[in-house]
């Protein structure tokens, strides 16, 4: 085999002047070399460089390369999201009801649930109701913003919510304010209507105690 040709065949070292040639295999060879290998400076291996629409991206070495390259293709990401919503509502009103429902089922990457919120945004989006340029990049945030009731949507507006760079967990945190503040807004509403039919109830009773009075 070639590997033990190689460290067969002998190589012939100098001894001094007037010596014949010593012959030295390459095994030899690597074994007084193999010490210093150490004192080597190690070898650099380049990382491959990244093709972003066809040209060729410098490697990422630091925490702004790797965040300015997330954040990115988040946002290309989720403004794939917004045509993908527009897809299915276009799907949605060619194809039957039973097969879109299958393709949803069984032929999409996601759930059926997800496709929901899909359409939903582009929905809101391609209606011209939302500013745009104040919604964040996420679908997800801004399928909680677009199910706020009218009422909801101009307090999240009041109260700044309505953001490019709002969190999910500012806008869930407001939505259950609101939802908080209707039920307790709908408890008090209940409570006032049986204390006013109390009232009544009370003021009927007392007009005909008076009335008896004054027959008598």
């Amino acid at each position: 085999m070639a590997g033990n040709d190689a460290e067969a065949t002998p190589v012939k070292k100098p001894l001094g002047r007037g010596r014949r040639l010593q012959s030295v295999t390459a095994a030899e060879i690597a074994d007084m070399l193999r010490p210093e290998a150490g004192n080597l400076p190690p070898s650099r291996v380049s990382a491959p460089l990244a093709a972003v629409d066809g040209e060729v991206m410098p490697p990422l070495t630091t925490v702004e390369d790797f965040a300015e390259e997330v954040a990115r293709l988040w946002r290309a990401s989720q403004d794939h999201a917004v045509e993908v919503g527009r897809r299915l509502n276009e799907a949605k009103a060619k194809l039957e009801h039973g097969a879109f429902m299958q393709m949803t089922a069984e032929r999409l990457p996601f759930s059926h649930s997800v496709a929901n919120r899909l359409m939903r945004v582009a929905s809101a989006i391609d209606s011209g109701r939302y500013p745009v340029e104040r919604l964040p990049s996420n679908y997800s945030i801004v399928d909680q913003l677009v199910t706020l009731s009218p009422e909801e949507w101009t307090a999240a507006e009041q109260e700044g919510v309505v953001r490019p760079d709002v969190g999910i967990r500012e806008v869930t945190a407001f939505k259950r304010k609101m939802r908080q503040r209707d039920a307790d807004a709908a408890q008090a509403r209940r409570k006032l209507a049986r204390l006013l039919a109390q009232r009544d109830k009370l003021e009927q009773e007392i007009a005909e105690l008076q009335a008896a009075l004054e027959e008598g």
